[in-house]
């Protein structure tokens, strides 16, 4: 971004501020962030990139004690992700890791991963994401490992469209329906992707 090293949160906030198109990069020497709240609103379109030798995990704080309920982001604009891996995120409303709200019209994720995220409060949705806007949501090579919600394990989706190419979905369980994805299958679109050991009751 325009201020060159900073935290994430002051990068975003920059990006938001700045209103074009903003590449966040995160320094190679970054292994490990640990979130202690909800990073502001993504308002203005994004790509937050990582390192494709070596993920960086963004962590929550699922496993804290005690829990803290804390969701990565909500989403108001594009956003991409690419090299990253979203971790232990528990959120007490819908979108474990992001939420999309208006406008939000596309998110894409890139050689990501999603491990252990969840959605607290019963009749919830989407472990990782909850995509509530008539918006795209694209998924190309990454994995959907271990996340839970009462609807949608991992994706919970009631508009737009999706697609999935190359991904794993494997482990993610709903305490409602949809083990792996919740929504309609209108608008989705599914390439070469593995589902397994999805569970939902």
């Amino acid at each position: 971004t325009p201020l060159g090293d900073c935290t994430l949160r002051a990068a975003i906030m920059e990006a938001n501020a700045d209103g074009a198109y903003t590449n966040i990069i995160f320094a190679s020497s970054i292994d490990r962030i640990e979130v202690l709240s909800e990073m502001p609103s993504i308002t203005q379109p994004v790509s937050l990139i990582g390192n494709y030798s070596n993920r960086i995990e963004i962590v929550g704080g699922k496993n804290r004690s005690p829990q803290e309920d804390l969701r990565f982001v909500i989403m108001q604009a594009s956003t991409d992700y690419s090299f990253l891996t979203f971790r232990e995120f528990a959120s007490s409303t819908s979108g474990g890791v992001f939420a999309m709200a208006a406008p939000s019209p596309s998110v894409a994720v890139r050689d990501s991963s999603f491990i252990d995220n969840t959605v607290t409060t019963a009749l919830q949705a989407g472990g990782v994401v909850d995509v509530m806007t008539l918006a795209s949501f694209a998924v190309y090579r990454s994995v959907f490992s271990g996340n839970s919600a009462s609807y949608g394990g991992a994706i919970s989706t009631n508009l737009g469209s999706y697609s999935i190419w190359d991904s794993e979905f494997v482990n993610n369980s709903a305490d409602e329906a949809g083990g792996a994805i919740y929504g309609p299958t209108l608008g989705l679109s599914i390439i070469n992707s593995l589902f397994e050991g999805n569970s939902a009751a």
